[in-house]
């Protein structure tokens, strides 16, 4: 008579080694695509909180006929009032042109935008209504909200 053989049935070392290779890979893609998500997410919450901005500088100017450049002209806060976690401050000035709205993010806290770290909300007006353009140049460009020159 034979004597019976115990079959095993885990994983050999080699297999475990190799589970751990690819999940490894596969953390060293998707880790730097979440964090540029992440702070593309951020920058367009940016540019959503200056939506009340807007709102009040084209109410200022349909009401009074010209374009307010400070944010107390149109009875909002200083801009330091508007910090938030990853938001500096959010600023109406006439810087590149009258009514601007200035948004500025903090780099401590998303450092990945780099030094100029703005978005731009630049007002025209055509045919008596106002419109408006996003400049972010400043900003790389896999980080600006759609729509952002």
């Amino acid at each position: 008579m034979t004597a019976m053989r115990k079959q095993n049935s885990g994983f050999t070392l080699v297999e475990l080694l190799m589970a751990m290779l690819i999940g490894s890979i596969l953390l060293m893609i998707s880790i730097p695509l979440y964090q540029d998500y992440q702070t593309k997410t951020k920058v367009s919450t940016g540019l959503q909180s200056a939506a009340s901005f807007k709102s009040s500088v084209s109410q200022y100017f349909y009401i009074n006929g010209m374009i307010p450049v400070t944010n107390q002209q149109v009875g909002l806060n200083h801009q330091d009032t508007y910090q938030h976690l990853w938001l500096e401050s959010i600023e109406i000035s006439d810087t590149p042109s009258a009514g601007s709205i200035t948004i500025t993010f903090n780099t401590n806290k998303l450092p990945s935008l780099g030094n100029d770290h703005k978005l731009v909300l630049q007002p025209s007006i055509i045919n008596g209504h106002m419109e408006w353009r996003c400049l972010g140049n400043q900003i790389p460009e896999k980080f600006r909200p759609q729509g952002c020159d």
